[in-house]
């Protein structure tokens, strides 16, 4: 054999050497990198996936801690209460009591934490017993409430005209409902 045939020989088998490693590279060894890549990818996204798990769960146990706390004073919280309901509220109660509310409007709004505080003011006109009626069943309601002003404007006889302001706190509803997505 001359020296080239030698060569020849000697690239040939370098080639099928490089060649069966390439083989054997694609075949085996490049799928088990993709599918490492892949689980790693999916850890990462489980990962996420448990830790928007926790988030929730740490925010049930604050809204539950919470609950806890305002029942354990004696009062309960309600969750979500929109304005329609509370005004919807109001005057079921100021007919049940037996006093006409003129005017009722919300003051102001503030949030503070996962509490929502309404103030809501009520021009109001109806006798003493009824007023104060009204006021105790705020204690009923499903929100806490409580009075936080009151002027009367006009007494005859045993009629009253007069304003209110009324705080309401629920627990805002749209922690509850991102929770649920």
């Amino acid at each position: 054999m001359n020296t080239n045939t030698k060569i020849r020989n000697k690239v040939i088998a370098l080639f099928v050497i490089i060649g069966f490693v390439l083989l054997l590279y694609f075949v085996f060894l490049h799928p088990q990198f993709v599918y490492k890549k892949n689980l790693v990818s999916e850890i990462a996204n489980l990962d996420k996936e448990i830790q928007v798990i926790h988030t929730k769960s740490r925010n049930y146990q604050n809204v539950d801690s919470l609950i806890e706390k305002y029942n354990d004073t004696g009062t309960e919280v309600s969750i979500g209460s929109t304005s329609a309901n509370i005004v919807r509220a109001l005057i079921n109660r100021s007919e049940l009591n037996k006093i006409n509310i003129d005017v009722i409007s919300f003051v102001s709004t503030e949030e503070h934490n996962e509490l929502l505080e309404k103030k809501v003011s009520l021009a109001f006109e109806g006798d003493y017993k009824n007023i104060l009626s009204f006021i105790k069943s705020l204690e009923e309601y499903s929100c806490y409430a409580y009075l936080t002003s009151l002027r009367i404007i006009r007494e005859s006889g045993v009629n009253i005209q007069g304003e209110m302001v009324i705080t309401v706190i629920t627990l805002q509803g749209d922690i509850i409902s991102s929770f649920l997505k």
